[in-house]
């Protein structure tokens, strides 16, 4: 098989399972939701963003490490294996106790035994995490892929057994702790049995010396990816409640968690697009300048016109959307929902700017943009969080990814002689299309039903789009090849 077919089929196979995951997983959150309530869905958040936070901790770098180096020398992946697994043991171990002993000082006992339950779900995922490194370095993403799947499987299946038979919050994390087992056995197995590794407790100082120089370049990043993606919801849960866990704390988590969550479910297009796009812009960046342009520019087109509308429709709809999805008990989350939705954008364009950034050897200057940002995001949150409760976590998101993109784009020309005027020109009609097509639902939002009118927005947005000459159907060929095509 050659590399070219390789690598598409793992973008196929890791595109599908991605997606898929995707969908699953907020089908999955909007149950949890529904069934246990603002509270409760507050304590099931803060629960899993906390440990989340801390599970780079575990890992430090070391899968990516794993993957890229035993790519280059694969006689070389037994000792990778063997010396970063005996390094996560004790890691797993310190970095359980710093979780537990964290949430003591910050959370009530009964969140705290939802936070150690989560602390296994951690451990279980960082280690499958470097199982499925050994793998990726044999540039096999299949197993991992139905993997993925298997474990959204079991925690919807589990999940919902629990939550249709009330069982309560501890019973449904230990049903993700079942799921989290379950996809560490399948990779452990395929590990020990299909790639024929075998595990020896190894400790080498010149392995760690070597390897940790290599490793904490991703360590860093992992640290501000996690900041600049789950902090506010721990710090909505602290800040804007003052001491305690109480009812009201919960609430604000729980609204946060419904408005952010469902701008989140929207990411897996920027992701699935660039996971496509990545391969190809390595390739090009080393041998077709001229591709390596168009196929950016095309991406910021593309994502700018799904982007868009999505950002218009749901600000026209939050309220209507929230209670048809969430119910009522979440109303309250239709307001920062409009505030979060406002810079989809620009969440959007962050995948293809780090992309491109990652693909041109920039991979530290894309963390240092992040790393900027989150700190901007953190420093944003202590200032409005105490005046403005979640909705000052919600004006952060926007900030951040505003920065974050503008940070990028200054880089940027460095690298391609994009065309800005066929950019803001196609921006320009997008944002016009959007508008006309919120005005429309604005208008008769009053006479149809929520679903009616996410279906009438998206063929008055579609007509537009080829009315006002944004998209022919040449682009839309051109965006089947970016998305199928990575040679």
């Amino acid at each position: 098989m050659t590399e070219a077919r390789t690598v598409s089929q793992n973008t196929t196979y890791y595109t599908a399972a991605l997606v898929m995951q995707k969908a699953l997983a907020f089908v999955y959150f909007v149950l949890v939701a529904r069934i246990l309530g603002v509270n409760q869905t507050g304590e099931y958040t803060t629960a899993l963003t906390f440990t989340t936070i801390f599970a780079i901790l575990i890992d430090v770098g070391f899968s990516s490490v794993l993957t890229r180096e035993g790519a280059k020398e694969t006689p070389q992946i037994q000792l990778l294996f063997n010396n970063i697994i005996s390094f996560k043991i004790p890691a797993a171990i310190i970095t359980y106790l710093i979780v537990i002993f964290i949430g003591s000082l910050l959370y009530p006992a009964s969140l705290l035994t939802l936070i150690a339950l989560a602390g296994v779900m951690m451990i279980l995922d960082s280690f499958s995490l470097s199982f499925w490194a050994c793998y990726r370095a044999f540039r096999n993403l299949k197993y991992e892929s139905l993997g993925v799947l298997i474990f959204e499987l079991v925690k919807f299946s589990g999940g919902l057994f629990v939550l249709l038979n009330g069982y309560g919050l501890s019973a449904l994390f230990i049903a993700l702790c079942l799921a989290s087992l379950t996809q560490f056995s399948l990779s452990l197995y395929l590990c020990l049995y299909k790639l024929r590794l075998n595990f020896k407790l190894t400790f080498s100082k010149d392995f760690f010396r070597l390897y940790f120089k290599m490793a904490w370049p991703f360590f860093l990043a992992g640290i501000f990816v996690r900041l600049y993606s789950q902090i506010d919801t721990v710090l909505v849960s602290k800040i804007s409640c003052g001491s305690g866990m109480n009812n009201f704390c919960r609430s604000n988590v729980g609204w946060f968690s419904i408005a952010k969550k469902l701008s989140d479910a929207l990411l897996f297009v920027p992701m699935a697009m660039t996971a496509a796009l990545y391969p190809a812009m390595s390739y090009y960046f080393a041998n077709n300048k001229d591709k390596l342009k168009s196929s950016f520019e095309e991406a910021v087109k593309y994502l700018l016109i799904i982007s868009l509308p999505i950002t218009s429709g749901i600000w026209a709809l939050s309220q209507p959307l929230i209670k048809m999805i969430f119910s009522g008990q979440y109303d309250n989350s239709a307001l920062p929902l409009k505030i979060i939705i406002c810079g989809l954008p620009f969440m959007f364009l962050t995948y293809p700017i780090g992309s491109l950034l990652n693909a041109c050897n920039l991979q530290l200057k894309n963390t240092i943009n992040i790393a900027i940002s989150s700190v901007l995001m953190v420093a944003l949150n202590i200032i409005l969080i105490p005046h403005y409760a979640y909705l000052g976590a919600a004006v952060s998101i926007v900030v951040g990814n505003i920065f974050l993109v503008i940070l990028g784009l200054r880089i940027v020309p460095r690298l391609i002689s994009y065309n800005k005027k066929y950019l803001y020109t196609t921006l320009a009609k997008i944002f016009i299309a959007s508008l006309l097509m919120a005005i429309i639902i604005v208008f008769l939002v009053d006479y149809l039903s929520t679903l009616v009118l996410l279906f009438l927005g998206v063929i008055i947005y579609c007509l537009l789009l080829f009315v006002l000459k944004i998209i022919h159907w040449r682009d839309i060929l051109n965006l089947k090849a970016i998305l199928l095509k990575t040679d």
